[in-house]
């Protein structure tokens, strides 16, 4: 689960960064959600289809809201206030690591380096076990 907004620098590196991995793993398993907030129109501001449209976005985007409702929406994450902001969850549902925090292109080490722990970290949330349910009667 990744939590942004159109209107964020860092989100526009991060959304093609993403495409990119839910293109590699989703057959395995992966889903993305996207939880954009919106802001008011300004010349900074892309909708969020405008968005989805230019990186050609095929994992989930739902509209969240406005940035100060998020702590609201999102209750768990605590005076959460930097965009983006990635959550891990496991198969299990439970969050494995979080918050994971875009590394941006324009520093092409720490770049790569962010997208070695995150193809890392997918390849073992992704060989974890699916857990079964037991439908009771």
């Amino acid at each position: 689960m990744t939590i942004g907004g159109s209107w964020c620098p860092n989100c526009h590196d991060e959304a093609p960064f993403f495409e990119s991995l839910y293109k590699q793993f989703h057959t395995r398993g992966l889903e993305i959600v996207n939880l954009p907030s919106k802001r008011p129109i300004s010349s900074r501001t892309h909708p969020p289809h405008a968005f989805i449209q230019r990186y050609g976005l095929t994992y989930t985007v739902l509209v969240a809201g406005e940035p100060d409702q998020l702590n609201e929406k999102i209750t768990q994450a605590n005076n959460l206030n930097c965009w983006p902001t990635s959550f891990f969850i496991g198969r299990d549902g439970h969050v494995k690591t979080g918050p994971c925090r875009i590394r941006r292109p324009a520093n092409p080490v720490a770049h790569e380096e962010l997208k070695k722990e995150v193809t890392a970290l997918l390849e073992q949330l992704l060989a974890e076990p699916i857990p079964t349910q037991n439908a009771s009667r």
